[in-house]
């Protein structure tokens, strides 16, 4: 009868779909809660990325994401590809990891307590690079002084002293990808140890800075 060719049938289906694995929680595995998440990048976004190539260690150069994937591609606004008569603007595939977004403006006042070796960074040749403060190079007040000493993080410049504006500094920014934050680079992650260093297929051109420069 009815129950009889019901049995059949069941019968008749071949092996049974496997069982999904679940762990304690009762679905799939997640990461765990401190993971690092890195920023999500999106096209037209405005970024700034580390130099990595020699002459480029311990810059940010800002540029456009053009497309974000599993890596992200960006068109520098100040970087330009080598023996280009029209300066066209260099594009390369990245990390997401070389990538931070723009930093926010410094606040008002924020060299008030400047103390040697706070972390800053200067804008020459197009990019902004990472330099520690020396003094007030007139002796009087950072917060209001128009020019500082300072000197190239690590071994940048050989660690020469560079007198500079105040208008072409800033902090020296750290973004934290875990907490999608901005800080202080710190002395900490001043002295942490080089990334290793990797070509480009595509040469850029932009002078190494001078010492003296501002």
């Amino acid at each position: 009868g009815k129950a009889g060719r019901k049995g059949e049938s069941k019968g008749e289906g071949g092996p049974k779909p496997k069982k999904r694995k679940v762990t304690a929680s009762g679905g799939a595995p997640r990461p765990p809660p401190g993971v690092v998440v890195s920023h999500r990048y999106a096209f037209g976004m405005a970024v700034e990325v580390a130099g990595e190539d020699e002459g480029f260690e311990r810059s940010w150069y800002s540029g456009e994401v053009l497309k974000a994937a599993a890596k992200v591609t960006v068109r520098y606004d100040a970087l330009f590809e080598e023996d280009s008569d029209a300066k066209r603007p260099l594009t390369e595939t990245l990390e997401p990891g070389r990538l931070r977004p723009l930093p926010p403006k410094a606040q008002e006042g924020w060299l008030r307590k400047a103390k040697a070796g706070l972390p800053l960074e200067l804008k020459h040749d197009g990019g902004w690079w990472q330099v520690e403060f020396v003094s007030v190079a007139d002796g009087g007040d950072a917060e209001t002084a128009t020019q500082l000493l300072v000197r190239g993080a690590g071994e940048l410049w050989g660690g020469a002293e560079i007198l500079a504006d105040v208008s072409s500094l800033r902090p020296g920014w750290h973004f934290n990808a875990a907490s999608q934050s901005w800080g202080s680079r710190g002395a900490a992650a001043a002295a942490a140890p080089k990334k290793s260093r990797s070509g480009s297929k595509s040469r850029r051109s932009g002078a190494r800075p001078d010492k003296g420069a501002a």
